[in-house]
């Protein structure tokens, strides 16, 4: 290697490194603005938050995604029918090209902690609802901390055959003070993540300097 190779090259790593060391500052500096939000909006919620006679947050939803459903047998185009308890929300139609993608996010109370989610895809071929496939999912199932779901999910006609799968994306926000500590605990790990990296690399840049 001549000196000029030596030297591009050194300067090269040494731009690497300092690049990625600011943009690892600046997103560390960036988690900690936010985390103190989230702090911030976790007292908030300590002094609000109210719990109703089962033990719910006064406010909890159930926040559902229906993304997208593959498989359906005989739909030239479809739309998904979502039941909570009483509550009761309906997707745009679409056509059915291998699959029908719908991406459309949905809000629900929860009273009670016990509810059950239906969701009902169904045909417009024919006049009235025709329901090619359904499913459900129990409220109570879902586990902590994260009270989420997200991912495919087999439809049963009603003879309970298979009738495709849909993907559907469920978060429960049972306490805003535990949805606050489970974003605090998550943000503080990627944290001390970039932290790590930051240190590495600054300790490569200065392993450079004294070269």
């Amino acid at each position: 290697m001549t000196l000029d190779e030596f030297i591009c090259k050194y300067l090269k790593e040494e731009d690497i490194y300092f690049q990625e060391i600011q943009s690892l500052k600046r997103i560390i500096e960036e988690g900690n603005t936010q985390k103190r939000e989230f702090e911030a909006k976790k007292i908030e919620s300590e002094t609000a938050e109210q719990l109703n006679e089962h033990g719910i947050m006064s406010g909890s939803v159930l926040v559902v995604q229906v993304r997208e459903a593959t498989r359906l047998p005989g739909a030239p185009a479809s739309f998904a029918e979502v039941i909570f308890d009483q509550q009761h929300q309906t997707t745009q139609i679409k056509p059915y090209q291998n699959r029908a993608l719908w991406n459309e996010k949905f809000s629900f109370d929860v009273i009670t902690g016990k509810e059950i989610l239906i969701i009902n895809v169904c045909s417009n071929e024919f006049a009235g609802r025709n329901i090619i496939g359904t499913c459900q999912f129990f409220l109570n199932k879902l586990q902590p901390p994260e009270y989420n779901f997200d991912d495919w999910t087999p439809l049963k006609d009603q003879n309970n055959k298979d009738a495709g799968q849909i993907k559907v994306s469920l978060q429960w926000i049972y306490s805003r003070v535990e949805f606050f500590k489970n974003l605090i605990s998550k943000l503080e790990a990627k944290i001390l993540e970039n932290e790590n990296e930051l240190k590495f690399c600054e300790s490569r840049l200065s392993s450079l300097h004294r070269i």
